[in-house]
């Protein structure tokens, strides 16, 4: 209840709040993984190289299924856009009072904010293309007996937090984008409903001028 916590306007950023791990956070927990395997029996860090191979093969097809569905909801945003075009071309033309006219047009404003921030969470997941990984050159140079399952364990843990990341962005661009379809297909029967009583509306104020002009 505090004054300063109210405000006109308040933006969230998803990257302030649900962004991706710092390399420096990312080789803190590498390092105390390290110190955990240090002492451990040398079949049981196998049996972890092969768990990690597996995480990471399961987390490089979750990728693939995210990137994916970011190219489907990005077609999906184009054809929409091409739909809202039309809704507001139709609202234009409805022979409605001014109240809801404006009415109206706020729904349209809605649809369109929702569209807005689901292309910009699909512009965000298609802009970030680095990912932290090991490099071969550092396998190749180190000297570290448990080197091969410190870099798995690396890609395992950056891979993870990447899935997270962009299953995020994946996630609030598709519920922005089914948001506005829904209010759109509603918009779309309420709107043709208006245009059909305008249009019998229209008709039979000219039977009635006609009919005049007849007598």
């Amino acid at each position: 209840l505090k004054k300063e916590n109210y405000r006109f306007s308040f933006i969230l950023d998803y990257d302030s709040t649900w962004g991706r791990k710092s390399p420096e956070f990312i080789e803190n927990k590498v390092n105390e993984y390290v110190k955990h395997i240090e002492n451990q029996p040398l079949e049981k860090t196998k049996e972890q190289e092969e768990f990690l191979k597996q995480r990471i093969s399961e987390n490089n097809e979750n990728m693939s299924t995210i990137r994916n569905k970011i190219t489907h909801y990005t077609t999906m945003i184009f054809a929409f856009a091409s739909a809202l075009v039309y809704l507001f071309a139709k609202t234009s033309v409805v022979y409605s009072s001014n109240t809801l006219a404006l009415i109206y047009y706020y729904i349209l404003l809605t649809i369109t904010v929702q569209v807005v921030n689901s292309a910009l969470f699909l512009r965000k997941g298609m802009l970030i293309s680095s990912f932290y990984q090991s490099s071969f050159k550092e396998l190749r140079t180190s000297t570290y007996k448990h080197e091969l399952i410190k870099s798995f364990y690396r890609d395992w843990f950056a891979k993870n937090d990447d899935v997270r990341y962009f299953a995020g962005i994946v996630k609030n661009a598709e519920k922005y984008l089914y948001r506005a379809i829904c209010i759109g297909f509603i918009f779309f029967i309420l709107i043709t409903l208006s245009s059909n009583e305008d249009n019998q509306t229209g008709m039979h104020h000219f039977s009635n001028v006609y009919i005049i002009q007849y007598l």
